[in-house]
């Protein structure tokens, strides 16, 4: 849930600064639709994220070593470091800037 919250700073933030600036995300899941509906209502993109890599991804997560990170407690947060990986699948861009909810 903080996750959540300092994500929606860091749009907030974009808004205030650089208001035509495009915002997207690659988005996994569509249990939470008061978020999605506030990312819309906000202007951000919203790709739907479905990789084929899921079950592999969880299954390195179940069978690495814990006490090296923080991620490896959570599914989620471990499945959104892998993410980035397709980001050039949905945007096609010179360059981008990566922001995940702790930037």
């Amino acid at each position: 849930v903080e996750g959540k919250y300092m994500l929606k700073v860091s749009i907030q933030s974009v808004r205030m600064h650089m208001p035509a600036a495009a915002i997207q995300m690659l988005y996994h899941g569509s249990k939470d639709t008061q978020f999605r509906d506030w990312l819309t209502q906000h202007n951000v993109i919203l790709h739907d994220h479905q990789p084929n890599w899921t079950d592999k991804i969880e299954n390195m997560r179940q069978h690495g070593i814990a006490r090296i990170s923080h991620l490896f407690a959570h599914s989620g947060n471990y499945f959104g470091t892998w993410q980035r990986i397709d980001i050039p699948l949905y945007i096609s861009a010179e360059y981008c800037l990566l922001l995940d909810a702790d930037t």
